[in-house]
């Protein structure tokens, strides 16, 4: 059985790098681009584990991992030093 990753970035080319790194036979990843599509898709799919980039245009990482069921193991993750 794989192991599914969600990752969120309002960056295309970040969620892309992210896919290409981490994916494989065993690792599924699906990226998001845009926070509530993927909030909602937690409805139809599980994760293992998900990845949210902090600073998003329209809310915070908080944000969304405030919304995530709390069974899934949240990452916060930034650019910002």
């Amino acid at each position: 059985m794989a192991f599914h990753i969600y990752y969120l970035d309002d960056e295309k080319e970040l969620c892309d790098n992210f896919v290409d790194f981490f994916a494989s036979d065993e690792v599924i990843v699906t990226a998001f681009t845009d926070p509530r599509t993927a909030i909602m898709s937690t409805k139809f799919l599980v994760p293992d584990m998900f990845f949210i980039d902090y600073r998003l245009p329209a809310m915070t990482g908080d944000d969304v991992a405030e919304a995530l069921p709390a069974s899934i193991p949240k990452i916060l993750i930034t650019g910002d030093i």
